[in-house]
């Protein structure tokens, strides 16, 4: 992987230095800020039947949702 030079503002360099680890550099530092991982990354990442537990949830979840908002908007 090759590197590239960029200029920051001071206020956007020290923003970014201040969330830096110990450990990190200050490109991996603004990659885990960035958040690295795509959506793509996750497929495959839960099996089918967790996969269907956390479907149920959201639906659920939904369901509860809408049904308060019903309720409120009935009052």
């Amino acid at each position: 992987m090759g590197t590239k030079t960029i200029q920051l503002d001071e206020e956007v360099y020290e923003r970014i230095e201040s969330a830096q680890r110990d450990d990190e550099t200050v490109s991996e530092t603004i990659g885990r800020l960035l958040g690295t991982t795509s959506l793509h990354e996750l497929v495959g990442t839960l099996s089918d039947d967790d996969a269907d537990e956390v479907r149920a949830a959201v639906d659920a979840s939904r369901k509860a949702d809408t049904d308060a908002a019903k309720e409120l908007y009935e009052d």
